[in-house]
């Protein structure tokens, strides 16, 4: 497998690990520690540390082995977008083409929504950054979370599949009355845009903290012991 990031590693550390040990680590295999993240989800904490020598991902983890308040290890997956469908939504500053909905026949939605709009169900969608401002998508998103940071542009694979889910406009969305929670793991441009193991596991854990019921995660990518 040769789908993750050529110089980091995710480590899972020991709740009795002091400063001084993981900075002796460290130092010795010259590594530095990025970033800390306990994880309510499955009672861990990760640390992801990026290789500063020679040493390759499969070389660095082997060489951790040996230190007791690692209790596991692997590299920093990568992960691409899944082909967005032409008929979802785009972001709203790009030019959109009026194209006919096939999922509304296809899926039945209008006889679906007699019994079902999924009012109230919260959906997080872990994905590119969501244009929640869309027109489509008004009052839809009412949360946000950023597990990369920065600033990022809206997207045009997570604004089509928040749509996907919950347009109410121009667009008719599988579930229009749900409560969107808007992940942002993926950066980059256009068919580029790729989102990383670490990335990901911030994004699943916010997403339970904050109730939902369903996670829309539409990519692809190695398997991932972690995940």
């Amino acid at each position: 497998e040769t789908r993750f990031v050529p110089n980091e590693v995710l480590l899972e550390i020991a709740g009795n690990a002091s400063p001084q040990t993981l900075d002796t680590i460290a130092r010795r295999l010259q590594l530095t520690r990025l970033e800390t993240q306990r994880f309510t989800l499955t009672s861990r904490t990760l640390q992801r540390w990026r290789i500063d020598g020679n040493r390759s991902v499969p070389a660095t983890l082997r060489a951790l082995e040996r230190y007791r308040v690692v209790l596991g290890g692997q590299a920093n997956f990568l992960y691409t977008l899944a082909q967005a469908s032409g008929a979802a939504l785009q972001d709203s500053t790009a030019p959109q083409a009026d194209q006919a909905q096939y999922v509304v026949g296809k899926l039945h939605l209008t006889q679906a929504h007699r019994v079902s709009t999924g009012e109230a169900v919260v959906v997080a969608v872990i994905d590119s950054k969501i244009d929640a401002g869309h027109a489509d998508l008004e009052g839809v998103v009412t949360g946000q979370y950023d597990a990369l940071g920065g600033v990022g542009k809206p997207h045009a694979h997570g604004t089509a599949m928040a749509g996907a889910i919950a347009a109410h406009g121009k667009l008719l969305g599988i579930a229009p009355k749900v409560r969107l929670l808007a992940v942002r793991a993926f950066a980059g441009e256009g068919e580029s845009a790729a989102g990383t193991s670490f990335a990901i596991l911030k994004g699943l854990d916010w997403s339970a903290e904050n109730g939902a019921r369903i996670v829309n995660m539409s990519f692809a990518g190695p398997a991932d012991p972690m995940l």
